[in-house]
This record gives structure tokens, C-alpha cells and sequence, in this order.
């Protein structure tokens, strides 16, 4: 079994550098340093590899998710999603770079990686889009929130989060205190006042 993870390994770490479509099943094998049958012993192709790493790395984000999703009231609830993502960002920072170019190349190519539906599965992206529009929910029938329309405010947390998230991957500005600065940036737009 130490064959099979070699493979996952070598893969998760060339697509996290160099992208799904450049990663070849050569370049894996070559990098594991095993033979190419291998990994076709293993794996019926490189896009079950890719589900495999992908699902592996979802249900440790998704566990993490739900424990700060299930928090109360909504205002901490959302500070610990922006907590439990940029966590994620800085302590995985291989397994988000592997999420990403997976997600971007699946969308560019139309391939579909995990999920059992057309298209591509954008996994994660997915799951913290609905804990933040759950969140919004929540909080607009609390009181907590004043938003006019949550799915388009979860949209645009989500946008941020991406982006900012990008940018610190890329070690721009990785310093910054980015949970902090969105906590009172949407605390404001929500009309929370703490």
C-alpha cells in the first residue's frame, strides 16, 4: 500500500504546483519514482487518483466546516467559517493548492473530478457557500443580519474569501490578518453591531 500513497503524494503535489491538465501519469510515476503500470494497478486513471486525493482532502475540510457552521449565534458563526477556512489555508496549504488547480482545471476543461454529476465538482467551494448562506439565513431570521438578498451576499463572502485566499497562497500580504478584517468589514454590511 506504500505504492499507493507514493502515487497520491507525487500527484497532490504536482498538481498542486503545476495544475491537473500538466500532470501526466508519467510525471507522477517518475516523481514517485515507480514503474507507470503501477499506477494503473492502482488507479483506472489519473482522474480517480485526482478523486481519490480530492475526496480525502474534502472530508477533513468538511469536518472542520461543520463544527465551526454548527456554532451560534450566526454573527460567531460566520467568524468561525472565515477562521476554519484560513486555517485551512495556512496549515494546508499543498491540499488548497491541489483543491484549487483541480477546480480550475475541471471548470476550464468541463471534466468532472468527484461528485457523480455533470460538470465539474467544485467540492469544498460548494460546501462553504451553503454553511455561509445558512449562516445569513440564520441571522436575517434572528435579527442578527439585515440582508436583502443572502444568496448574493453569500456569493460575494464567497468571492472574498476565494480571492483573499488566492492572494495569501501566492504569499502576497501573508501576514495579514484577513479573519479579523472580514469579521468587521461583513459585520458592518450585515448591520451587526457587537
Amino acid at each position: 500500500m506504500q505504492s499507493r500513497q507514493d502515487l497520491l503524494d507525487a500527484t497532490k503535489r504536482l498538481v498542486a504546483a503545476e495544475g491537473a491538465r500538466a500532470t501526466t501519469v508519467a510525471r507522477i510515476t517518475a516523481e514517485a519514482g515507480l514503474a507507470k503500470g503501477l499506477f494503473f494497478y492502482y488507479f483506472k486513471s489519473k482522474d480517480a487518483a485526482l478523486s481519490a486525493i480530492t475526496a480525502e482532502i474534502e472530508g477533513s475540510y468538511m469536518q472542520g466546516l461543520e463544527s465551526a457552521a454548527g456554532l451560534a449565534p450566526p454573527p460567531e458563526r460566520l467568524a468561525a467559517i472565515f477562521v476554519h477556512h484560513f486555517r485551512f489555508i495556512d496549515e494546508c496549504q499543498q491540499d488548497a493548492l491541489f483543491l484549487h488547480a483541480v477546480s480550475v482545471d475541471c471548470v476550464a476543461g468541463g471534466v468532472e473530478v468527484v461528485g457523480g454529476r455533470e460538470g465539474p465538482s467544485l467540492g469544498f467551494y460548494e460546501h462553504l457557500f451553503m454553511a455561509i448562506l445558512d449562516t445569513l439565513e440564520s441571522g436575517v431570521r434572528s435579527g442578527d443580519f439585515i440582508c436583502s438578498d443572502t444568496d448574493e451576499m453569500a456569493f460575494m463572502i464567497l468571492g472574498a474569501i476565494h480571492g483573499l485566499a488566492r492572494l495569501k497562497l501566492s504569499g502576497f500580504r501573508r501576514d495579514y490578518d484577513v479573519v479579523s478584517h472580514l469579521v468587521a468589514f461583513y459585520g458592518k454590511a450585515l448591520g451587526h453591531h457587537a
